[in-house]
């Protein structure tokens, strides 16, 4: 509510300068006329057109920003900080900040779909799905269904698990990990999706419905004013021309994260005993199992291995024959076998054997010969023979081989391997995810769900370029102070829709040619040539310093631009004439 009093006094003061003036100015003033500084009181001046493109550009970054969870204990400093940076990107950028709009949206509703693939919605009866075909356990009915508030909040880093160190410590070094989007959903196919409400998600969120409307509306007015001018043929400045590039992303940005909450700084925390499997499983296919926790800060983005790529699934045979999945191998020996949670009950306090892992359940995790070893650990665990596990890393992957006795969708993400004797079967991780991370991240990563192909999602955003690129070419007469400032204007705009409508082009023969998108995968994962790499890194660089200032021209030279216009930029249109029945 605080917010949408602030926004509407400014719409006051926006009016107390004279944006909605109706004056029309004299009629017959040439249009290649130009003056410096027009006052206000007579009409449209310089002030107003000011303040109103401000305004509006303001308004639009701040209101549609909505960052991710705030990471724990974060300063509100480190908070304005990271907001600000967002900021800029808006205003230098604003089809990126749709882009990633577009991308958690999508994310959001593969969410949704997945929860309600699982579960039931209130007051229906269970689905009926087979655990084989799905992978998964079909849950109860529960009662809240999930909307996109839920998808959207399970995306942004809404959920936690709290890791309790007095106990068995299987991470040591960390007491939470947030789930990614794919941690949630494989956390719904599991049977442990947090049954929580609507309403108890936008208690934390600090979304005002009625700013958003106030901007959308000073949005809109912003355009009808720029289409009025066209229709009346009175020429329109640069800075609107820019200032219109950032509304219409804006209006698609608040359609996109009209549902998101908003500057939510406390998650929602996942505890108890049964978290523990899926904590450990989870964590050892995400990327920090893989990377020393004491790094130094600028390695940070090293993409390192996670731990479950260095392991290895071993399950005692059946007298069948050898199964394709570890679900077919579960399912071919659980009749007559204790059940898991037994196991699991009886097994706390148990004593480690550091060099023969004892067998947790009926299978059990080990080392690869010919993958990378797993990561060293933080400094102070020295209870390890040269080269062996610590203790923390045995529990973890007898916790995690639990989660795959347990449950089928994690049983699932395993390839049979062949055989290591006549008594157990090897597996293989054949889908290893980010599934818990630190805290998350706001710019869209791979953690996110995804509804389209990655190379239909990498056009789109180029997409978005190139149109943002081709509105500013329409001012391509349009009233600059000098010819170099025109030649720079058009030449940052052809760049801009030129650099989409290349790498759409590119995206466009990867999805079509499966040999140009095999290379570029090449380059992207640094497989290629040195020189190939050395060229093509090269190139990006350069092109990527010629885009950046392409884009910030535009935006430095919408602002510059009003030192000097036609003296027809201050008439207003007359709307009777547009709409004739007004």
């Amino acid at each position: 509510m605080r917010s949408s009093l602030f926004i509407l006094s400014l719409f006051v003061v926006q009016a107390d300068v004279g944006v909605c003036s109706s004056s029309t100015g004299t009629a017959d003033t040439n249009a290649s006329d130009t003056v410096g500084w027009v006052p206000d009181p007579n009409g449209r001046g310089t002030l107003s057109l000011l303040i109103s493109c401000v305004l509006t550009l303001g308004l639009c970054v701040w209101t549609a920003v909505h960052l991710n969870v705030s990471p724990e204990n974060e300063t509100h400093m480190r908070e304005y900080y990271r907001h600000s940076k967002w900021l800029f990107l808006g205003i230098f950028g604003p089809e990126l900040l749709l882009f990633a709009a577009w991308r958690q949206w999508n994310s959001a509703k593969a969410m949704v779909c997945a929860h309600r693939d699982v579960y039931s919605t209130p007051g229906k009866a269970d689905i009926e799905t087979s655990d084989r075909e799905k992978g998964m356990i079909p849950g109860p009915a529960r009662k809240h269904a999930w909307t996109m508030v839920h998808g959207f909040y399970g995306s942004m880093g809404g959920f936690t698990f709290e890791i309790d160190e007095k106990l068995s410590p299987f991470i040591p070094g960390y007491s939470q990990l947030t789930l990614t989007a794919r941690g949630v959903a494989l956390l719904a196919q599991c049977g442990h999706a947090p049954d929580i409400s609507r309403e108890e998600i936008k208690d934390k969120s600090k979304a005002d419905g009625l700013a958003k409307s106030l901007v959308c509306l000073q949005a809109v007015w912003m355009l009808m004013q720029i289409i009025g001018r066209v229709v009346a043929k009175l020429p329109v400045s640069l800075l609107e021309i820019n200032v219109m590039g950032h509304v219409v992303c804006a209006l698609g940005i608040y359609v996109l994260w009209w549902y998101k909450p908003l500057a939510i700084r406390q998650s929602t925390r996942l505890r108890g005993e049964w978290t523990r499997p899926l904590v450990a499983y989870m964590f050892m296919s995400s990327r920090l199992s893989g990377r020393d926790r004491y790094q130094h800060q600028l390695f940070r983005f090293a993409r390192a291995e996670p731990e479950l790529r260095s392991l290895r699934f071993r399950a005692p045979s059946a007298e069948t024959k050898h199964p394709k999945t570890v679900v077919d191998e579960v399912e071919s020996r659980r009749n007559g076998r204790p059940d898991i949670r037994d196991c699991y009950a009886k097994s706390e306090g148990f004593k480690y054997d550091t060099f023969h892992p004892p067998l947790f359940a009926h299978g059990h995790f080990h080392r690869s010969t010919f993958t990378i070893q797993a990561a060293r650990p933080p400094d102070g665990h020295a209870d390890r023979p040269a080269g062996g596990p610590t203790q923390a890393q045995l529990l973890r992957w007898q916790l995690a081989a639990a989660a795959v006795e347990l449950y089928p969708a994690v049983q699932g993400r395993f390839k049979s391997a062949g055989s290591s004797d006549s008594s157990e079967i090897t597996f293989e991780p054949e889908k290893v995810e980010q599934l818990v991370i630190l805290s998350a991240q706001d710019w869209p990563a791979e953690d996110l769900l995804r509804r389209v192909p990655s190379l239909i999602m990498g056009m789109s955003v180029w997409f978005i370029s190139m149109a943002y690129g081709a509105l500013h070419a329409l001012a391509w007469k349009g009233p600059f102070p000098t010819t170099t400032e025109a030649i720079l204007w058009r030449s940052s705009a052809l760049y801009i829709a030129g650099s989409g409508l290349v790498w759409v082009s590119v995206n466009l023969f990867a999805k079509v040619f499966a040999g140009v998108d095999a290379y570029w995968e090449r380059l992207n994962s640094l497989r290629g040539h040195w020189s190939e790499l050395v060229f093509f890194g090269t190139l990006c660089f350069l092109c990527g310093l010629a885009f950046i200032f392409a884009r910030m021209f535009l935006v430095i030279e919408a602002f510059i631009s009003i030192r000097q216009l036609p003296a027809a930029i201050y008439q207003t249109p007359d709307w009777t004439q547009i709409f004739p029945h007004l």
